[in-house]
C-alpha cells in the first residue's frame, strides 16, 4: 500500500497544529493562574472589608443605644419641666 502523496505535508501540519495547541494551552493555564491569584487577593480584601463592616456595625449599634438613652432622658427632663411650669 502506497502512502498518499501529501502525507508528509499533513503530518507536518498536524505537528504544527499540535504545537500551537500546546502553546495555547500554556497561555490559558497562565491566564487561569493569574485569575486565581486575583480572586484570592479579592477574597482577602473582601474579608478585611467584612471585618471592618462588622466593627462599624457594632459601633453604630452602640451609638444608637446611647442616642436612645439620651432621648429617654430628654423626655424625662421635658416631663419635669412641663410639670414644674404647671405648678407655678
Amino acid at each position: 500500500m502506497t502512502p498518499p502523496p501529501d502525507l508528509n505535508r499533513r503530518v507536518s501540519r498536524n505537528e504544527h497544529d499540535i504545537e500551537d495547541l500546546y502553546l495555547m494551552l500554556d497561555e490559558t493555564n497562565k491566564t487561569v493562574s493569574r485569575i486565581a491569584v486575583t480572586q484570592q487577593e479579592h477574597s482577602a480584601i473582601l474579608t478585611r472589608h467584612g471585618a471592618i463592616l462588622d466593627s462599624h456595625t457594632a459601633m453604630l449599634d452602640s451609638l444608637t443605644t446611647k442616642v436612645n438613652d439620651h432621648s429617654t432622658k430628654l423626655d424625662e427632663v421635658l416631663t419635669i419641666l412641663r410639670n414644674t411650669r404647671g405648678s407655678n
